[in-house]
């Protein structure tokens, strides 16, 4: 019945010319209405709202939860100010919107050509219900988005971007301006965002006391909650919580995201020239590889022609057949003949060629071809014949001529 009767109160506030919505059934306390074609996305958003809430409500401990919980689920961002509740609206450049007081929440399936999930932004925006239900109007409207962003998990390169150019610029918002209201422009509304997630996250994981050794425990954080629910002042609080004032923790905030940004632009430097070492030996390593490839095939072709030339060498080193050796060891045999007999007196076909000649009375001595070797024998002398024996190298006596 109370969820008939919220049905009904949204259908009659909205605008005339609100997109129409269709409810889905079931849930206790998610109401889950959507535009035509978008059921299967709204099953999932009802099952998922659930267990978002749960997580969130370990944060909130001992302070009020939403009751009843209205999603609205539009196509296009554009529709989402025509089914917001009357006289509230939507800024333009939102893909959803909560409104607290009322327990409504209107997610956009995307933003032009933009797509985006559902279910992340139905995260933050239940966020913004559940810190609604439990501080009211206690919650400055940084403390809602920086809470909301804590349970959505919607970081992204453009949020982080955005930070470092305020840091580098020294474009921060002051946390007075931070907190009175964020322009309607989507610009510094980013800015204003990236600010409010940075801080609120910087607040959650810093513990009891601002020294490195502390372990970042969340519990301070929830304490913080957990007054401001219970009406203390958010100043006080957080000197309770943290030890120092919001004005004193927004400073040291700033020191932080100064030293991590600043610091940034020198560790991508480093990161660069480790990577443009690296890309360095890479490339010496293929242009030596290259290099000894080459030197390796030089060798073998130096190889190859040296191996050709041997061969060459050793085909021309080939003798003749054996046939041809003896046709010329014959032609020279008889050239060395008739050289020999043209120095040689006693080269004749006489029985006087015959080495058993027992002298040579010729005027020409023989050459050592034609003379027979010496004889062993000594020579005694003895011989008496008008000629001696071949070897001696005694000379017989002529005979004179006897007188009559």
């Amino acid at each position: 019945m109370r969820a008939l009767v919220l049905a009904l109160v949204m259908w009659f506030a909205a605008p005339a010319h609100a997109v129409p919505l269709i409810s889905l059934p079931g849930g206790n306390r998610i109401i889950v209405t959507y535009e035509d074609g978008l059921e299967s996305t709204a099953v999932r958003l009802q099952a998922g709202a659930e267990a978002t809430l749960a997580r969130i409500a370990t944060d909130l401990q001992d302070l009020p939860q939403p009751r009843l919980i209205h999603i609205q689920l539009v196509r296009d961002a554009s529709s989402i100010a025509s089914v917001a509740p009357a006289g509230r609206g939507a800024p333009a450049y939102a893909i959803g919107v909560t409104y607290p007081d009322l327990g409504v929440v209107t997610v956009a399936m995307r933003r032009g050509a933009d797509v985006v999930d559902p279910m992340s932004t139905l995260d933050h925006e239940l966020g913004h219900v559940a810190l609604g239900a439990a501080l009211g109007d206690r919650a400055p409207h940084w403390l809602h988005e920086g809470f909301a962003y804590q349970h959505s998990a919607e970081w992204s390169w453009d949020r982080a971007e955005t930070l470092a150019g305020m840091v580098w610029l020294r474009g921060i918002i002051p946390l007075e301006q931070l907190d009175r209201s964020f322009p309607a422009e989507e610009s510094p509304a980013n800015r204003a965002y990236a600010e409010s997630y940075d801080f609120v996250n910087y607040l959650s994981r810093r513990g009891r006391w601002e020294d490195h050794d502390d372990d970042g425990d969340r519990w301070p954080f929830r304490r913080f909650l957990s007054e401001i629910g219970h009406g203390t002042d958010i100043d006080v609080a957080a000197k309770h919580q943290f030890g120092k004032s919001l004005h004193e923790l927004f400073e040291e905030w700033r020191e932080d995201v100064q030293s991590r940004f600043l610091s940034a632009p020198v560790g991508l430097l480093g990161l660069a020239v480790w990577i443009l070492c690296a890309i360095l030996l890479v490339l010496a390593w293929i242009r030596r590889r290259r290099m000894n490839r080459r030197r390796l095939e030089q060798w073998d072709l130096e190889e190859k022609l040296a191996d050709a030339a041997r061969r060459r060498e050793a085909a021309s080193r080939i003798r003749a057949p054996a046939h041809h050796r003896c046709r010329r060891r014959r032609t020279s045999r008889r050239r060395s003949g008739s050289r020999h007999s043209a120095r040689c007196a006693h080269r004749s076909s006489s029985p006087a060629r015959s080495p058993t000649r027992t002298g040579c009375s010729q005027a020409r001595v023989p050459c050592s071809r034609c003379r027979p070797a010496p004889s062993t024998t000594p020579c005694t002398g003895s011989a008496r014949g008008p000629r001696a024996l071949v070897g001696c190298t005694e000379t017989a006596p002529r005979s004179s001529p006897t007188s009559p």
